[in-house]
């Protein structure tokens, strides 16, 4: 039997629905335009505008010294000083060139709102994504209580505010994982191909996912990341054959400057003689913890358990001594989600008050910091303190994510091993 033709009435409904969506996309850059004119600087996507543009426009090197000082102008309206970030473009030509549809944009204004506006998204589909794993349906109240804290949570603005790469990065690599979850493996390791840059975000959720690949022998995803490094290296050699030692001294430069705040940073305040050997016991109790939880996660290869466990793992980045700032504790937004379908299990009755309650002490929480603490102690509780909160939540709800009710884990059990 054939399918009727859409009528002339369902054509102008589609492309009402079309256009509808063109003009709202619109105006949101353009709302994000006028917010980029009043806040932050874009210090993450800037050396990215002007390394694409400096390439493509004005045929220069992107790594040198000369694009350097332009991001600096950009960010501090003078060349950086001694001791200052000197934004030496750190990705890797490869990657690079993901990001030459940026070229054609004549104004770093609009750079930063594009991905302002990119960053914003990722936010809500981090706030939202554990729902989808898990098959959970929570309240409209509490998807739109979500939506809102994701988009005005402190750290979330910081990170739109700097247009900074941690939750577009951290979403990459959890879609990765949910394609790897569903069987599209090859497609889980072109992402994790392409989210191989900034490795203070990424790093531990990368070997993570690796380590998942490794025990299951889900060969597939190393064949999709061997792929799509092939073909974005033969691309870049091809372009650019001569990027490579560049790249290696802008990330030296970047690497010398060591402006970021870490765990050791803090720890030097307090312990000046003994922080590196307490900053080494911290990370190594970390990542012994992070892995015991991950095999036990892989081996039972259930959706809970293995959402939790990264959900853990987002949660103690910032804890393990790479660089950190603000805008890097934005991702976080993921580990909160994890934790609320097994706390409404735990608190059935109270669940309504309790979730709420959540959700508004991590808000209230850089606002506190700035209260009640001053200098680096209030810097220690705004980067730190929200991962510490997030450890103790994920462990108070970790028995209904090892024993949940059958009904639940009949519903939503998944195995890795397709």
């Amino acid at each position: 039997m054939k399918n009727d033709p859409p009528s002339l009435r369902d054509v102008l409904f589609l492309i009402g629905v079309i256009a509808l969506g063109v003009a709202l996309a619109i105006g949101w850059v353009t709302l994000n335009y006028e917010l980029a004119k009043r806040y932050g600087s874009g210090a993450e996507i800037l050396p990215v505008w002007y390394g694409v543009r400096a390439f493509l426009v004005e045929r220069v090197d992107p790594y040198g010294l000369a694009v350097a000082e332009q991001i600096q102008r950009a960010v501090y309206g003078r060349p950086a000083r001694l001791g200052e970030f000197p934004f030496a473009l750190d990705i890797p030509f490869p990657l690079l060139l993901l990001f030459f549809p940026l070229a054609p944009i004549p104004d770093p204004l609009w750079g930063r709102a594009a991905w302002m506006t990119l960053s914003q998204a990722g936010v809500v589909l981090l706030a939202l994504l554990p729902f989808r794993i898990l098959e959970w349906r929570p309240a409209p109240w509490l998807i739109a209580l979500l939506i809102g804290f994701a988009l005005f949570w402190s750290y979330s603005l910081e990170a739109f505010w700097s247009s900074s790469f941690s939750v577009v990065l951290t979403l990459l690599l959890l879609q990765a994982f949910l394609l790897m979850y569903e069987g599209n493996d090859e497609l889980a390791g072109i992402l994790l191909a392409v989210s191989a840059m900034k490795w203070e975000y990424t790093a531990l959720l990368w070997a993570l996912l690796l380590l998942v690949v490794w025990i299951t022998k889900r060969w597939r995803v190393v064949v999709g990341l061997a792929m799509g490094w092939l073909v974005l290296g033969a691309a870049s050699f091809l372009i650019n054959p001569g990027w490579l030692w560049p790249y290696l001294r802008a990330v030296a430069v970047n690497w010398r400057a060591d402006a970021w705040l870490n765990t050791h940073s803090f720890l030097a305040e307090w312990f000046p003689r003994s922080a590196e050997p307490l900053t080494w016991l911290i990370t190594a109790l970390l990542l012994l913890l992070l892995l015991l939880e991950w095999f036990a996660a892989v081996r039972h290869s259930e959706a809970p358990r293995l959402l939790w466990s990264l959900g853990l793992g987002v949660a103690i980045t910032p804890l393990i001594g790479l660089p950190t700032g603000p805008a890097h504790v934005a991702p976080l937004i993921f580990s909160l989600s994890v934790a609320i379908p097994f706390a409404w299990l735990r608190w059935d009755r109270f669940a309504n008050g309790l979730i709420a309650g959540m959700v508004l002490l991590f808000f209230v929480l850089p606002w506190l910091a700035t209260w009640f603490f001053v200098g680096i102690y209030a810097q220690v509780v705004r980067l730190f303190l929200p991962s510490l909160l997030l450890l103790l939540l994920l462990y108070w709800v970790r028995w209904y994510v090892v024993r949940p009710p059958r009904t639940w884990l009949d519903h939503v059990r998944r195995t890795l091993r397709r």
